[in-house]
C-alpha cells in the first residue's frame, strides 16, 4: 500500500469524523483529486471494515466515532521510564500484520524496544496461524520488540504474564466484565475481546529475540468475526471506550516494564495474578489437539504455566502451542 493513498485516507476519515454529510464533489475538491478517487478510497475503506454509509446524490457519512493512532501523542503520553526504553514508535496506517513487519528485525539492535501500531492489518495472525481479522481504526493492533541477551526462565509463562499486564491495563482504565483464557485469549461475556502472540527467535543458551503482539476490540461495529469464535469489544463492556491513543500508551507502559522485569519476576505470584482473572476454571470445555479431540472440566493452570484439565475422570496436562481450545457456553 502506497504512502500516498494512506495519508490519502487519514485526511479523508478526518474529514468524515464529525458525522456529517458530505458529497463527493466536496471531497475530491478538498483533497484535490476525482470523484471517481474518492469513490475508490471509500470503498476501500469499506472492505476494511469502515462503517460510511452513502445517500444517492447526497454524499457521505461515517457513521461511528473514529479517532485515529497518533504516534507523536502516544510517546507523549508514555512515562519516562518506558520512552527512554522504547526505541521506535511506529504507526502504520495499512499493513499486513505487524508483528511480520517488526519480524524482518530478528537478529538486529533495531528489534530491541520497537513499538509497532497499525489501524488495519490485512492478513493478522492469533494462534496457531488463525486470521486475526478486526475492522479499520476499530481496534489496537501492536506488537512490541525485545531482546534478551539469555533465555529467561519460564519463557512459556511470557504469554501469560503478557496477558496479567493487558489486565492491569484493563483495570486503569475501569474496564470491567473480562478475563482469561488460557493461553492467550482475553474473553468477555463468553466472547472473544482480544488475543495475545508472543513469538521467539534465538539459542538455547544464548540470545532470544521476543516480538510480543497485542490484539484489542475496541469498536468492532462492523459485525468482525475471528476464525470460529464470536467476537466483543470494549465498546460493548463500557459504553464508552478510552481513547485508543491512551490506552495503546497504557499498554506500552505497562508491558515494557513487564518484559524488562520478567526475568526477575517471582513466577508462582504471577502465576496467582493470572489465575484470578481465570475465565474458564471449573467449566466444561473441549480441547482440541493435532490428532484428538476431547472433552472435559478446566482445572486451572499449574505451577509451571500450563493447563490442567479432568478427562475421563483423570487429571491431563497441556503444553502451550499444541491446542486449540474453546470454552463452551
Amino acid at each position: 500500500m502506497s504512502t500516498r493513498s494512506d495519508s490519502l485516507r487519514k485526511r479523508l476519515i478526518h474529514i468524515l469524523a464529525d458525522g456529517g454529510l458530505y458529497s463527493g464533489a466536496d471531497l475530491a475538491r478538498r483533497l484535490n483529486v476525482s470523484r471517481t478517487a474518492i469513490w475508490k478510497h471509500i470503498r476501500h475503506m469499506r472492505t476494511c471494515g469502515l462503517v460510511i454509509e452513502s445517500a444517492r446524490g447526497r454524499g457521505y457519512q461515517l457513521r461511528q466515532t473514529v479517532g485515529l493512532l497518533q504516534a507523536k501523542t502516544i510517546r507523549s503520553l508514555l512515562s519516562p521510564a518506558v520512552s527512554g526504553r522504547v526505541s521506535s514508535l511506529q504507526v502504520l496506517f495499512e499493513t499486513t500484520s505487524t508483528n511480520d513487519v517488526l519480524s524482518e528485525n530478528y537478529g538486529r539492535a533495531s528489534l530491541h524496544g520497537h513499538v509497532l501500531l497499525a489501524e488495519y492489518q490485512s492478513q493478522g495472525r492469533g494462534r496457531r496461524g488463525n486470521d486475526w481479522i478486526s475492522p479499520l481504526a476499530g481496534s489496537i493492533n501492536m506488537s512490541l520488540g525485545w531482546h534478551y541477551d539469555m533465555p529467561p526462565q519460564h519463557p512459556g509463562c511470557l504469554s501469560l504474564a503478557i496477558a496479567v499486564g493487558v489486565m492491569r491495563v484493563f483495570g486503569q482504565h475501569g474496564i470491567a466484565g473480562a478475563g482469561l483464557k488460557w493461553p492467550n485469549d482475553i474473553f468477555a461475556n463468553g466472547r472473544k475481546l482480544g488475543g495475545i502472540l508472543v513469538e521467539m527467535r534465538g539459542e538455547n543458551a544464548g540470545p532470544v529475540d521476543v516480538i510480543v503482539g497485542i490484539g484489542i476490540n475496541i469498536n468492532s461495529a462492523a459485525a468482525i468475526r475471528l476464525a470460529d469464535d464470536e467476537v466483543t469489544d470494549i465498546q460493548a463492556l463500557t459504553g464508552r471506550p478510552p481513547s485508543r491513543n491512551r490506552l495503546a500508551a497504557s499498554l506500552i507502559n505497562e508491558l515494557v516494564m513487564m518484559l524488562e522485569r520478567y526475568p526477575e519476576l517471582e513466577i508462582g505470584s504471577l502465576l496467582q495474578e493470572w489465575r484470578g482473572y481465570d475465565c474458564a476454571r471449573g467449566r466444561k470445555a473441549t480441547i482440541r489437539l493435532p490428532d484428538r479431540t476431547c472433552s472435559g472440566q478446566v482445572i486451572g493452570v499449574d505451577d509451571h504455566g500450563l493447563l490442567q484439565m479432568r478427562i475421563d475422570n483423570e487429571l491431563q496436562t497441556f503444553t502451550s502451542g499444541q491446542i486449540s481450545f474453546t470454552v463452551q457456553n
